[in-house]
């Protein structure tokens, strides 16, 4: 008998509470693409080289954001389960007048939720490992095949999202029927009653506090965007505080701030049903004060965390862009050393294209000296407190130097035109912040750069970012018999590999040679006046270029991980707020059925229900988009600053505007889906 009521009642809640199944769906399917991504073969390489290197930082992030999103989704289930035990209170007080035992109760609701729970978890499996493959399509296209993201499909993402959720399911389930076992009678029919929490009734005590939140979120524009402590991460800490402040007091206050905007009003009140739409609303909203602040709070982060993740992922497709080469190779000597690197890469069918060449140097810095007064003056200008000289490595601190016929041949590689060049003349390529400032110094002879006579600069992307390439930002191509007179820096071999190419044939590449190590991307050893990133072990070859950028970025990450977050985030949000509305479905029923004796037809009735609707979504996203703005524009303006030591873009700006508008067009669409959701299993519940 309870097999069977369960399972009728199963199917009813499957109507009921449909919101309730989409939404632990998507969060079974975030779960297991977040545990895909760290069983990728990409992130555990991430972690390789950092326990490689000594460091414990890569594992500290992972087992960080893996914790804040099982404590999501277990509040989640437990919000969720906790608040179908409140409308469903009075439904077990009913079972047991009727004389079934608490014991029966408490199996029952056991059960019912189990069967939710399974068709949740196998769900949210199979919507996962669909977008896993997916991603992994659209990764594979944008970055030519360099490197897949997720695993399509992983046993260890599958069997610990299933660990995972059965454990907080399994537990929480037991937990409120523990809590069922406990409640009396008389609290079980009223409990839902008793759970509600009263809103603000004072009217001046609403308005206080209506003005008290709108100060708060004036502050938190104020410290975001004025800065007014010296540490930024102070800063963001204490405009999260001032924003939660804000949207929790917002709530307790509004609905006394819009009853005296309606009390003086007369005519917006009595026009088209105003009147029942504002006390509908007011009504729902003084229950829900405290889930509407949690909402909006959710929101907000969101927008932190969704901004963030793409701007970590945008400087990182730009860092790509300024690495245009596949595989680079540096070697402290002669380019007839690397020639054993070329032959393999040759023989496996690795490679499309390459080329060996040498870079020279002399121990002037006429070039460089421009480099870094020019970026003295960017440091001087953004507050950054280090100099140019400090970041500048050992290997790169002297001009640099290469052939005009190996500069060509680079520049053929990467599809560039070819430039023109006498053997009495000479260029510079160099990044684009220090074009103007070259150009300006060496054109009017304020350096002495050599005999030779200038005919201009090139910018394109160069393989000159982070140093160990072709310069440190700057490079002087010279004719082929100028290198003569000068002495050899290190030698070269840069090649773009073919499109079947995957890590892990480079992999298989490092392990063949004993003196090929790949170069540490994101650790820097060195002092004040000295900086690497090559090892002190002498006959040792360094591989850079772009697939070891993505196999060992740490950003990219942690963009994953913000990414993920902020979208549970939004989710919560949207959640909460779907399922009170749909709570009181049977309550909106007969009050619509009243203004329907009263002369509404079924259109007028629908429109104020749309209204309605459109007013409930539109209170908490409006004011956590206003702050949530200006925090995370602060933040990615940060984030943007502090990822690229040197001026990489021109404009930040709109790169920045870009970064939001993106983040608040996908909060805007999960707002909108729900609301779709909501307005769809609402209306068909109310008016029909």
């Amino acid at each position: 008998m309870l097999i069977k009521l369960s399972l009728r009642n199963s199917r009813h809640q499957l109507k009921e509470y449909g919101i309730y199944i989409i939404t632990m769906i998507i969060s079974v399917c975030l779960l297991y693409c977040f545990n895909s991504f760290v069983f990728s073969e990409m992130f555990q390489k991430v972690v390789a080289l950092f326990s490689i290197s000594g460091s414990s930082g890569m594992k500290i992030i992972v087992v960080f954001y893996s914790t804040i999103m099982v404590f999501i989704i277990g509040w989640l289930i437990s919000y969720m389960l906790n608040f179908m035990l409140r409308k469903r209170s009075a439904e077990f007080g009913t079972y047991l007048l009727l004389g079934m035992e608490k014991r029966q109760i408490v199996e029952l609701y056991i059960l019912e939720n189990s069967i939710l729970g399974v068709i949740s978890l196998f769900g949210g499996l199979i919507l996962g490992i669909g977008i896993t493959n997916i991603f992994n399509f659209f990764a594979k296209k944008i970055s030519e095949g360099i490197v897949i993201v997720l695993n399509g499909f992983s046993y260890n993402a599958f069997f610990l999202t299933l660990l995972y959720f059965v454990v907080l399911f399994g537990v929480l389930t037991i937990s409120v029927g523990i809590k069922i076992r406990k409640l009396k009678l008389i609290t079980l029919i009223n409990y839902e009653r008793f759970n509600e929490a009263p809103g603000m009734k004072d009217l001046k005590k609403g308005v206080v506090l209506f003005v008290l939140s709108l100060l708060g979120g004036i502050s938190s524009i104020f410290v975001l965007y004025k800065q007014p402590l010296e540490e930024s991460n102070n800063n963001l800490i204490l405009g999260c505080s001032f924003v939660i402040i804000c949207l929790f007091l917002l709530y307790y206050g509004i609905c006394p701030f819009i009853f005296l905007c309606v009390k003086r009003s007369k005519s917006w009140k009595y026009k088209s049903g105003n009147i029942f739409l504002f006390r509908n609303f007011a009504n729902r909203i003084n229950k829900i004060t405290i889930q509407l602040g949690l909402a909006s709070s959710a929101l907000v982060f969101s927008l932190l965390f969704l901004s963030t993740g793409i701007s970590y992922g945008n400087n990182v497709m730009e860092l790509l862009q300024l690495n245009p080469f596949d595989v680079v190779i540096l070697h402290k000597g002669e380019k007839t050393s690397l020639r054993p690197y070329y032959e393999y890469l040759e023989k496996e069918k690795l490679i499309d294209d390459s080329c060996l060449y040498n870079l020279y140097t002399t121990n002037r810095t006429a070039i460089m000296s421009i480099r870094n007064e020019e970026l003295d003056e960017y440091f001087k200008r953004e507050g950054i407190n280090i100099e140019a000289k400090e970041y500048l490595y050992d290997e790169n601190k002297w001009d640099m130097y290469i052939k005009y016929s190996d500069y060509n041949s680079l520049r053929d590689m990467l599809g560039y035109k070819p430039v023109k060049m006498s053997d009495d003349e000479f260029m510079i390529h160099c990044m684009p912040y220090l074009s103007k400032g070259i150009q300006e110094q060496v054109s009017q002879k304020k350096v002495d750069v050599s005999s030779l006579k200038f005919i201009g600069i090139r910018d394109e992307e160069f393989q000159q970012y982070d140093g160990y390439g072709n310069g440190q930002e700057v490079l002087i191509v010279v004719p082929d018999e100028y290198v003569d007179k000068l002495q050899l820096a290190y030698s070269m071999l840069a090649a773009d590999l073919t499109a079947s190419v995957k890590i892990s044939d480079l992999e298989k590449f490092v392990l063949k040679f004993d003196s090929l190590e790949v170069m540490e991307t994101n650790i820097i050893e060195g002092t004040e006046d000295s900086m690497t990133k090559l090892s002190a072990k002498k006959g040792v070859d360094y591989l850079n270029g772009r697939y070891v950028l993505l196999a060992t970025k740490v950003q990219i990450v942690l963009a994953a991980s913000l990414c993920f977050l902020g979208t549970i985030m939004s989710m919560i949000a949207c959640f909460v707020l779907a399922i009170h509305f749909l709570s009181d479905n049977l309550i909106a029923r007969q009050r619509y059925a009243v203004l329907n004796i009263l002369g509404y037809d079924k259109k007028m009735l629908l429109k104020l229900f749309e209204k309605y609707i459109f007013a409930y979504y539109l209170l908490p996203i409006v004011p956590a988009l206003i702050l949530g703005v200006g925090m995370a524009y602060v933040t990615v303006a940060q984030v943007t600053k502090d990822f690229f030591i040197i001026p990489v873009f021109t404009e930040t700006l709109g790169i920045t505007l870009n970064i939001l508008g993106v983040s608040v067009l996908l909060i805007i669409m999960s707002f909108i889906m729900y609301a779709v959701i909501t307005y769809l299993l609402s209306r068909k519940e109310v008016f029909t």
